[in-house]
């Protein structure tokens, strides 16, 4: 099942990727023409992407497609990060 949420959420990149270079879509330039020029046509691109994608990953996470990871202590990421011979920390500990 991993694999085949991987290959969808990939396709799905791909897509929005596509998607976002045809219509010429650039973040950068969506603060660049605000701040200058007080245009906000790339500006609303931007929000709406990051609202779409705030919404897709609360929708997702709740029907149990994503499951996030999350490290339980900085001590498991120092430890990861640092190539610690002990490995990060058994989850029963923390």
């Amino acid at each position: 099942m991993a694999l085949g949420v991987s290959v969808a959420l990939l396709f799905i990149g791909v897509a929005a990727g596509f998607l976002g270079q045809k219509s010429r879509m650039c973040f950068i330039g969506g603060f660049r023409d605000f701040l200058l020029v007080r245009d906000t046509a790339l500006l609303r691109g931007l929000l709406s992407f990051l609202a779409t994608t705030w919404i897709l990953v609360f929708i997702l996470g709740r029907a149990g497609v994503i499951v996030p990871r999350y490290p339980s202590t900085i001590v498991q990421v120092v430890r990861s990060h640092a190539g610690d011979p002990q490995g990060p920390l058994p989850d029963d500990i923390c």
